[in-house]
């Protein structure tokens, strides 16, 4: 006699839920870092801007036409950083959804760089992915709520 109530359905449903969820969360994610490249900022701050791009300035003066037009992040190599963003996930389930990026440069870029002594060199923050330690945006974690909300909700009907 099949089961009135669909409790075989349901288990199924949540099953399923159980192996997608992370993933989806993952993907959901991931194109919340890309985003940044678009935005040219990340959790509503825009990132410093670029001398190329300031008129006056001497590497405005010295820049190609194209590259003083160009977006932050973009071209030199830095499409690279992007690409590696996108190909970055490393462990994904329920325990824990891991990012690392292997490009050198991807921590100073994401969390700037102070002047060390007498080095003179400073490189301003333009985050895309959260620092370890201090947590993730707002807005982030309100669209993984909806998506949790969303896929366990579909667990629920006995007719998906």
């Amino acid at each position: 006699m099949a089961n009135p109530f669909g409790f075989d359905r349901i288990k199924q449903n949540i099953q399923r839920v159980k192996e997608d969820v992370p993933k989806i969360l993952a993907s959901v994610t991931r194109r919340y870092f890309l985003s940044s490249w678009e935005k040219q900022g990340y959790d509503g701050k825009a990132w410093a801007e670029v001398q190329r791009r300031v008129p006056g300035t001497k590497a405005n003066k010295y820049a190609k036409p194209a590259a003083r037009t160009r977006q932050i992040l973009v071209g030199s190599g830095r499409a690279f950083l992007k690409k590696e963003v996108n190909d970055s996930l490393k462990t994904c389930n329920w325990d824990e959804i891991v990012f690392v990026v292997k490009v050198p440069y991807a921590k100073v870029h994401n969390e700037g760089l102070k002047s060390g002594r007498g080095s003179g060199f400073t490189m301003p923050q333009r985050q895309f992915m959260p620092i370890q330690g201090k947590g993730q945006p707002a807005d982030l974690t309100a669209i993984q709520r909806k998506v949790i909300k969303r896929e366990t909700d579909k667990a629920w009907k006995i007719n998906s």
